[in-house]
């Protein structure tokens, strides 16, 4: 998409122009498509919702939105990814909740769910290993295992605000991966 086209959108959303969104939508919606159904493969019913949230982002926080750090699709993009994550977490917590008693699901149920589980902790494995290990490990105790910040900084013996920093650098360097992995 030429700059200009994109600059003009910028200027009609921050206006609020809803007419401006739709053309975003038309644009960019089979790309941003791709990538959901990407992160979101086994979750079909959860791709639109994702869409939605992803271009409601995007209109809500124009503002935030730097060109210099990069186009305003690839900005978009970005948006899908880390939505996408949000939505996977979710959907990842009601599978830990699923009851595994026989009396309680059927047993064509169980595998599946399993299976499920298992291809997105390998995706997100995956994505983690473009992480060095000591940022890995910490992405996995924070995000997968539930510790908290404060935990963690405790075990480590450093301030949350170090591990607070080691993330953000951690999540540039999955956005910088992104490109390669879709």
């Amino acid at each position: 998409m030429n700059i200009k086209q994109e600059q003009l959108w910028i200027k009609r959303i921050k206006k609020k122009d809803e007419d401006a969104l739709f053309e975003l939508i038309q644009n960019y919606g089979p790309w941003v498509k791709a990538i959901i159904r990407k992160k979101l493969i086994y979750f079909p019913q959860e791709q639109e919702e994702c869409f939605n949230d992803t271009f409601l982002k995007a209109w809500e926080q124009i503002d935030k939105y730097n060109p210099s750090k990069g186009s305003l699709q690839n900005w978009i993009g970005a948006i899908a990814v880390y939505v996408s994550i949000d939505i996977y977490r979710k959907c990842s917590k009601l599978l830990d909740e699923v009851p595994l008693r026989d009396d309680d699901i059927s047993k064509e149920d169980a595998p599946e769910a399993i299976l499920i589980k298992r291809e997105y902790e390998e995706q997100l494995l995956t994505l983690l290993d473009e992480l060095k290990e000591s940022d890995k490990e910490l992405f996995i105790q924070l995000f997968f295992n539930g510790k908290s910040y404060d935990e963690m900084a405790a075990e480590l013996g450093v301030k949350k605000e170090y591990l607070y920093n080691r993330i953000s650098r951690g999540r540039k360097n999955l956005f910088k991966s992104k490109e390669e992995l879709l």
